[in-house]
């Protein structure tokens, strides 16, 4: 499925600086959107109690209260509308928890608008968990195996799944490719095999079982693990899009 057209779509974007916020504005102005801008957490939820919006575009650092607490305040009304993607340029919350409270994306300053923009665009599609049919012809890149099923692994909390991806644990000498490079990945359960390709949004050491845990972000799924994942989500409700392993 190509990008979203992000025409007539209404863009919430809150920064408290202004040249950021103008050119920002500017970028989505060009695009035909529609652009509400806000300087502060108490403007931007006066504009979502007023407007449907389709998407909020936040920094996390900002005066009075930040970027998360209005991340909390959207998730606690609706997990999955409308999608919120945050900015920063510091270290106030990890990468980890942004996640897991729900945003379904996060940029770092400084970044390209051209990567806000395809973020925005592929996080409007409309259809089931944001992601595109994977077609089973690709080399798997990788590969892990646990051997238990999938209900037994996130009881265990070797695995677990958002409403956009899914983080598990991994052998500390696997190499994956983080943030930018999308690859194929094939995750075997005693009952179930999950295919697909995505990104590694986040890593980290995990000292008691010297594993190394991964959040991945579902870009594309194979039928068979659309449907799994799904139903998953069906039956249970959530706000992380992809979780933390604790």
């Amino acid at each position: 499925m190509d990008d979203v057209d992000l025409k007539r779509k209404k863009i919430l974007i809150v920064d408290d600086e202004p040249d950021l916020l103008e050119i920002i504005s500017s970028e989505f102005d060009l695009l035909d959107s529609i652009v509400f801008q806000a300087d502060s957490i108490e403007k931007a939820i006066q504009i979502l109690n007023s407007h449907s919006i389709d998407v909020v575009i936040s920094d996390v650092r900002l005066p009075h209260k930040t970027g998360i607490d209005l991340l909390k305040f959207i998730k606690n009304k609706n997990p999955i509308h409308p999608p919120v993607i945050l900015m920063s340029g510091y270290t106030d919350a990890s990468i980890q928890e942004i996640y897991n409270l729900g945003a379904e994306g996060f940029l770092a300053k400084p970044f390209r608008l051209e990567e806000l923009i395809l973020t925005t665009s592929r996080l409007l599609k409309t259809e089931d968990l944001n992601v595109d049919l994977f077609q089973d012809d690709k080399l798997i890149e990788i590969a892990l195996n646990f051997n238990f099923n999938l209900i037994e692994a996130i009881e265990k909390k070797a695995f677990s799944i958002g409403r956009g991806g899914c983080s598990f644990l991994i052998p500390y000498q696997t190499e994956i490719p983080l943030n930018q490079n999308e690859f194929v990945f094939s995750i075997q359960f005693q009952n179930i095999i999950l295919k697909g390709s995505g990104w590694a949004r986040w890593s980290e050491h995990d000292s008691k079982t010297n594993s190394i845990k991964i959040g991945l972000e579902f870009h594309k799924l194979d039928s068979e693990s659309h449907k799994i994942i799904k139903e998953y989500i069906n039956r249970h409700t959530m706000i992380p899009y992809i979780p933390h392993l604790k």
